[in-house]
């Protein structure tokens, strides 16, 4: 199945995911389909407060595996957003 949309991030985020990703791997505990930072991002290149930049578009296993385990607010709320889950259902 195709992707929905891509995970954005900024810079502080990435940062936060990419040691988290990290030791997940370390510890034998990320989903073999779920490379990091799809888009080759440079920090090098990326100013502070510059907008969000995609570092995932996953498939739709990866992007619940990451719902159900990453600990991120940021990360759920993108996935959530991408699938229509954006907390407003039960408001309408």
């Amino acid at each position: 199945m195709a992707a929905i949309d891509k995970i954005y991030v900024t810079k502080k985020q990435f940062l936060i995911l990419e040691k988290w990703y990290n030791l997940m791997v370390e510890e034998g505990l990320m989903l073999n389909t779920i490379p990091f930072n799809q888009y080759n991002l440079e920090l090098d290149n990326w100013e502070e407060g510059e907008r969000d930049k995609p570092v995932w578009n996953l498939d739709v296993k990866s992007d619940m595996w990451l719902l159900s385990n990453c600990p991120f607010d940021f990360v759920k709320r993108n996935i959530m957003f991408n699938y229509g889950f954006d907390g407003d259902e039960n408001n309408g």
